[in-house]
This record gives structure tokens, sequence and C-alpha cells, in this order.
């Protein structure tokens, strides 16, 4: 009777949905709103399916929650703007507390149903464990794959487009049965009954590049069965155990240092695997906790397939899997750590061996870990690679950065900058188990996984951007990779997919920043898993003259908006880990419209208060900005030779006197400076404020000066950040000069540049 109760589907168990029609599992990579529709795969093995990491695949059984209240504050909070009463904004506040109050509610009472048996006709939420969201049902968007069909999607709002009612798919069962696993159900919308989940007939394709070689989940009158197969049922005292697929960190004890690879995945790794030291020290409270750097977390495996979340135990053979590039720990053929992306290698097995014996007082007698069967958190063990027989050991010779050896020779340039300081040491293969090579599991927080999935999940659609924008190496010149890229037949980007990935990266860009302030542990997931890398490639990509270029320069501003978010606040190794790309970036700082404006706010909100990277700024870069200055007027400009003249509140003399004698005098005929005066003094009208802008040639007074600007506003372009770019007249006369304009475009035209030359 133990066993079949084991075998009920309950709240809490954490599961996943095998489609019995095209054979493969429901999954979903992406974690953007905007990139939140659910896949599923086709013919994969059930237990060693195609997946890059157990939590795409899982869903957690959840009880229908509450959300009337979330959903008025929703409704209060889209009606608010900046004229609001205080009595509406009130309200407002009421709301939001009564809103948090029912989520409070809701995570009780999924503690009290929790291991309670699911029965045949009752309502569950599904939660996708990779994102955090709950399975919707949309009730005005259709499928993309198939018209007649509603679209399925995730999200992280309480609503009866998230409820389903779990119903037998054959008659052997009927509602008010247990639910069992291996049972085959299907899932029917309560927000709209008689319809029910459905794998498409067709694959994704060009609707959704990430997933074009998977089927679609939507909501269909036609249904389809899935089995359920459980990953875990989670229980109070399991709650200190290591589960296979559960994020954990390995720590060398002896030489206080944490088992790391660098990379991302799909990609080439750009570190081997090393030990990276973080000795404790009483003056730096923050080597008191473990760091919260993704390069560290790995996954344990079972060898037999990755679907089983049960309890990891001593001895088993497992596979380590690296999270960040999402390859397996391997031995290679000469004797070396590796990582591979081959699940079935047999020389990616290990064994986990305990190192301390437990003793019982009553007997006196010592009792080995193994006995106990199962690992718990912040236990010591040994790593035994299963083929060779061999042990990880920890060297005490350094290990040397391939990408720093490189760069070693160029100390003046930004190539040379070291942004890392930490000690890093050689992990070895021996024959033999040395004493000292014990490592400490310890399991990564639930808070510092949710976001690392996050930004995981933004990588896909950037990656597969840059796939198809560029088919050439990225050191081609720019004329021949546009045209090759308009030769090769590879697809460009229209309005609609332009905007998704916009506010794919608006998302990114407010992930970064909690309450306002920027917060260091999120940036720096952009840093371990590559994304900077990725966005600077991104931003590589040939744009101008080709035929989706108003939908790349959209792209490129939120790329910018992203990389200047990550800068925010004081992390040097932030902001000396990207200093290498500022050769690239000045050379967008040239271009036309936002892209250059967006490109120079980033370029100072690096350099501002860096001494590192102030100090290798050659003049020819003040140079070119002053040559900016002279075509268009943007304060964003002045921004740039500021940070130039002071940082961290120290002058810079040097730059000072080069910047004072570019701008200022050499600069004089090109009235690069705006004057003020009062009237009297220039025998204007006696206590008016006058500007001029040609010299002290004329005058005009501030009101008028602000009447000329606002026309000139209506004849220009807004940026992302609100600031004003206003374009030069014989740069507009260029764009008008390559292509004929109707005759309201000429007379528009005409309005706005009296207004520029006023």
């Amino acid at each position: 009777m133990a066993a079949i109760a084991e075998d009920v589907l309950c709240i809490g168990d954490t599961i996943a949905l095998y489609s019995d029609d095209v054979l493969g599992y429901v999954y979903a990579l992406q974690s953007s709103s905007s990139h939140a529709v659910l896949a599923v795969n086709s013919k994969e093995d059930r237990v060693q399916p195609r997946c890059p990491d157990a939590q795409v695949l899982s869903f957690k059984i959840c009880s229908a929650n509450r959300y009337k209240l979330q959903k008025a504050y929703r409704k209060l909070a889209a009606a608010q703007s900046s004229t609001s009463s205080v009595a509406q904004m009130a309200q407002l506040t009421q709301a939001k507390i009564a809103a948090a109050a029912e989520e409070e509610d809701n995570a009780v009472e999924q503690r009290r149903q929790k291991g309670k048996k699911v029965l045949y006709g009752q309502m569950v939420q599904l939660q996708h464990v990779f994102t955090g969201k709950f399975v919707h049902i949309s009730t005005q968007n259709t499928s993309p794959t198939e018209s007649s069909n509603m679209q399925v999607t995730l999200s992280s709002e309480n609503a009866a487009f998230a409820l389903f009612r779990v119903m037998p798919r054959f008659k052997v069962k009927g509602e008010g049965d247990l639910v069992q696993i291996e049972d085959q159900v299907v899932l029917e919308s309560v927000k709209s009954p008689g319809q029910f989940l459905h794998v498409s007939r067709h694959k994704f394709e060009a609707h959704m590049p990430v997933y074009a070689d998977s089927y679609e989940l939507n909501l269909s009158v036609r249904f389809s069965g899935f089995t359920l197969i459980r990953r875990y049922h989670e229980t109070e005292d399991e709650a200190n155990k290591i589960r296979a697929g559960q994020p954990v960190r390995f720590f060398h004890t002896e030489l206080e240092a944490y088992l790391v690879c660098e990379g991302t995945f799909n990609e080439p790794e750009v570190e081997d695997v090393h030990l990276r030291v973080r000795a404790v020290e009483q003056t730096k409270p923050k080597t008191m906790f473990p760091p919260t750097s993704a390069i560290c977390y790995w996954q344990l495996e079972f060898f037999e397939g990755c679907i089983s979340g049960d309890i990891i135990k001593w001895e088993q053979q497992v596979r380590i899997r690296h999270m960040c590039t999402r390859k397996f720990l391997i031995i290679d053929n000469d004797g070396r750590l590796a990582l591979t992306e081959d699940c079935k290698d047999a020389r990616a097995v290990f064994r986990l061996h305990p190192v301390l014996r437990m003793v019982n007082l009553e007997s006196n007698v010592k009792i080995n870990y193994s006995e106990r069967d199962e690992i718990e958190d912040t236990t010591y063990c040994r790593i035994e690679h299963v083929v060779t027989g061999n042990w990880l050991h920890g060297s005490k010779e350094d290990y040397s950065r391939k990408t720093q050896s490189d760069e070693a020779s160029s100390h003046n340039s930004m190539a040379g900058l070291v942004w890392s300081q930490a000690p890093l040491k050689k992990v070895e293969i021996v024959s033999e188990m040395q004493f000292d090579d014990a490592f400490t599991i310890y399991s990564v927080e639930e808070e510092l996984v949710r976001i690392f999935n996050f930004a995981a999940g933004c990588v896909p659609f950037i990656q597969k951007l840059c796939l198809q924008l560029r088919g050439v190496p990225f050191s081609s010149a720019e004329g021949s990779a546009s045209a090759e890229r308009k030769q090769g037949g590879q697809s460009t980007l229209n309005a609609y997919r332009s905007h998704t990935i916009a506010n794919a990266l608006k998302e990114l860009r407010d992930f970064m920043i909690v309450n306002s302030e920027p917060v260091k542990k999120r940036q720096k997931l952009l840093r371990n898993l590559r994304i900077v890398e990725l966005l600077v490639r991104l931003l590589q990509t040939p744009f101008r003259g080709g035929p989706d270029q108003q939908y790349l320069v959209k792209i490129f501003v939120e790329c910018y908006e992203v990389l200047y978010t990550y800068l925010m606040g004081d992390s040097r190794k932030n902001e000396l880990y990207i200093a290498k790309h500022i050769d690239f970036f000045r050379s967008q700082v040239v271009l036309e419209e936002e892209v250059g404006l967006n490109a120079a706010h980033m370029i100072m909100e690096l350099i501002k208060d860096n001494r590192k990277i102030v100090d290798r700024i050659p003049h020819s870069y003040v140079d070119e900005i002053i040559e900016l200055l002279k075509q268009n007027k943007n304060f964003r400009y002045l921004e740039l030779l500021s940070v130039l003249c002071v940082c961290d509140g120290l002058s810079m003399p040097e730059n000072q006197n080069y910047i004072t004698d570019k701008w200022l005098v050499e600069g004089q005929s090109f009235s690069l400076v705006f004057f003020t005066d009062l009237g009297q003094t220039i025998g204007k009208e006696k206590d008016k404020v006058f500007v001029s802008v040609d010299n002290k040639r004329r005058w005009v007074s501030l009101a008028q000066f602000a009447k000329d600007y606002q026309k000139a506003v209506a004849a220009s372009k807004t940026n992302a950040d609100g600031s004003v770019q206003i374009t030069h007249v014989k740069s507009r006369k260029r764009q008008l000069n390559k292509r004929k304009l109707s005759p309201e475009e000429l007379k528009a035209y005409g309005r706005n540049k009296d207004a520029l030359e006023e």
C-alpha cells in the first residue's frame, strides 16, 4: 500500500509532461515575457531527453491560488498617471497592501495543501520551475503556428487563465479517482471549458527561431494526452539533502577555493576548469559568505538520465554539469579535466565518497556516511572518476588565464586591464586518493538560482539573433559584411520581431534594478554568462543601408541601455571587464541618430571615476569628441569631456589643459560655447537674460531662445532616455537626398528646416 501511495500525484510534486503525440517533453528555455511560449520536443528518450537543464521541463503542481485582490491592484496600477490625485494614490497603496497579503495567504495555503493527493476533476496550477511562472491560456491571442487555436504562455500572475482541470484521457478512470504517476491525462482550461492543452501539428520554425525544431503547446478543442512523470516528491525531512538537478558549489577545504569554469552554453568555454581561491578575511565581511558568482554553480545528475530528481546517495554514479556552460565534467584522453556536451560519454561518470565518519555514542562504533546513503548539504566528499579510478586533486600551482596571457604584453591598452585579482589554482588528476582533497558541497540559495535562471533565459534569443544577422566573421569590413548578409539570403527583421526583442532587452535592463538601485549580484550575471560579449557581438552587426536598419537601430539602442545599467553602481570589476571593448564603442559614437548618443552615454558611465581607464584614454579620443561637438551640440559629448577632467574627486590637469586648448581656444570659430549675459551689459533690455550661440555676435532673449528650442524639438527625435537629439540641417539634407519624398513630406521638411535655421 505504501508503494501505491508513492505513485499518486500530490500537491507540491515536481513533474514533467511527456507528450504521447510527438514523443517529447513540454519545456521552455526563455524567461522574458516577450518569449514566454511553451514548446514540445519530438522523438526524444523519456529517460535521457535532449535537455540542457532539468529545470526547463519541470513543472510544480500547485493548488488553485486566489487572485481577486492582485487583479484589482494591477488594474489600479495600470490606470495611474502623473496627474493622479492624493486619494487615488492612497487607494493604490491600500490595494498594494491587500495584494501582498493575498500572496502571503496563497503561500500559506500551498504549504498547508502540500502532500495532499490530486483527484481527477480537481483544479490545479502548473508552475514552471525554470522561470517560476504559471502556465496561462490566452482568450485574445491566437497560436502563431495554428490560427484556429489560442496561444498558451507563461505568466507570473495568478488568474483564472492559469487554472486547469486534470481529466483522464481514457474512460478507464473517471472524476474523483486518484491521479497516479504514469497516467495519461488531458488538461482542460477552467476559464475556457471544452478547450484543452494541445500539441500543434506544425513546428515553430520561423515563428520562434529559438524553438524552430519544436512543436508549440497551444489551446484547442482537440486535446493532447500527456504522461505524468514525477521528478521528485519533496518531504520536510529531505529539505537539507542534495537532489539530482539541484545547483551546488564544490569548495576545496584545504585551498579555500571553489571549483569553477567560465563560458556560456552553445559556445566554447573561455577557461579550463580550475579553482578560484576565496580565503576568509576578517577585514572583508563578504568573504565570510559563499560567493554569488554563477561560474561556481554545478548540478549533479544520475548517469541513467536527468529526469529523476531523487536524493543523491554516496558512491552513486553521477554526472557533474556546469550550469553556465551546461556541459559535463570529464577527464579527457590526455588525463586533464575538460567539459563535453555529450551526456552519454562514459568519461563523464563520477562517484562522490564520504570523508567523515560518524560515531554512534551509545555503542562507540564508527559508522560510515555511506551507510546513511543520502548526501546532505554542507558535507565533505572526495570525487572519483569511475572509468580511470583517478581522483580530483587541488594543486597549489597557479592557474594562468588564457585571455590574460594573450593580453599581458599590452600594458597601456584597454585589453591589458586585469578585471579580476582573485588567485587561481589548477585542478589535477591523481591516481591515489589524497587525504586533503576534500570538497564541501554547498547548495545554492533559491534566490540566487531564481535570478540566474532569468539571466540564462535571456541568452538564447540574443545568440539566435546574432547567428541570423551575421553570416561572416566579426573581423570582416562593414561594407562586405553588409553585402554578404544581403546576398546570403539571411532573414531580416520585421516590426513585430524587433518589438519583442526590444521588450526582452528592456526586461533584462529592469532586472538589474531593484527599488531604483542597481544590484551587483544581478549585474555580474551578465559577466558570468558572457551576455556582455553577446551584446557587443550583436552591436557589431552592420546595419547601415540595410532593409531592416530602422529595426536594428531600435535594438541597438536597447543594447546600449542594458550595458549602461550593467555599469551603474560602484563595481570596478564590471567596468574593467567591459573596458576591452571601448575602442569599438568609440567607433559607434560617431554614428548619427540614437545609436551614437547612447554609445556616448554608456562610455561616460564606463569612464566615470575609474582612474585605470581614464589614464589609458588617448588625446585622439578628445579630438573625436570635439569634432562631434562641431557637428551636433549635444550635452552627451560635454558629459564625456567632463568625466575626463575629474576622476573620483581629483582633477586631471593634463586632460583639463588639453580639452581647454582644443575646445575653448582652437574651437572658438566654431561657436562651441553658449554665452549668457544681462541686458544692461550688452545694450539690451535691462534685467533680462540674453543668450548668444555665435560668439557674442547676436543675442536673443532667454524666453525666445526657449521658444526656438521647442520648435527644434518638434523637428527632432527624442531618445529613449528622454534627451533630445537635434538633427543637423546638413545631415537631414543628406538623408532626404537618398530617396524621393512625397509632397506632404516635402512640406513638412520645409517647415522643420525653417525652425532649425531660426
